[in-house]
């Protein structure tokens, strides 16, 4: 860490002001500016004095995330779904039954198909703070979800993701389900 240049560039403080605003002796701000080695300890006293987040007073920042090379696989699902029906219905019409019974059985049979050949709904939950947003930035391959909490995270969080087509919450039949879509 940058001590010195941190003091003087972004606060704009002398060693006394900077040592009082931490509650550190003067001669251990000068002997860590020299050394360029606070103590944790110290760094997390200088981030929470000054509102600056740890990490960036670190230098760290996080991985970049990258998008998952996939195929759009729910293309051929849609046309599967389309043969299936359609070949359900073409040998049905073939076949010496009822009409009423033919309906019934071509639309019970299309119906099984069409339920069967759906997208996956997934739910990402979990306690604050271990990873949600992460692994689904991870997943999509940009950062769409914030990291850090702040007081107004979910407030932007839900403006930034209704902006970019994402829906959190989606009722279908009765059910709350959470789904992606992207």
């Amino acid at each position: 860490m940058e001590l010195k240049s941190f003091r003087e560039d972004k606060l704009k403080m002398t060693q006394a002001q900077f040592a009082e605003l931490i509650g550190e002796e003067q001669s251990n701000i000068s002997r860590w500016e020299k050394s360029g080695e606070p103590p944790l300890t110290v760094i997390q006293k200088i981030s929470q004095k000054t509102g600056v987040d740890f990490n960036t007073l670190l230098g760290w920042t996080p991985p970049s995330h990258e998008a998952l090379n996939v195929k759009n696989n729910w293309t051929n699902t849609e046309f599967t779904k389309r043969s299936l029906t359609d070949y359900i219905e073409d040998a049905l019409n073939k076949m010496d039954i009822p009409e009423e019974q033919r309906n019934s059985y071509i639309d019970d049979l299309q119906a099984g198909v069409l339920d069967s050949l759906i997208k996956p709904k997934i739910a990402i939950v979990g306690r604050s703070d271990t990873g949600k947003s992460t692994m689904i930035n991870s997943l999509l391959g940009m950062d769409k979800m914030p990291t850090s909490w702040t007081p107004k995270q979910i407030c932007l969080a839900l403006e930034k993701l209704c902006r970019v087509g994402i829906s959190l919450v989606k009722l279908n039949n009765s059910e709350r389900t959470i789904s992606i879509l992207v």
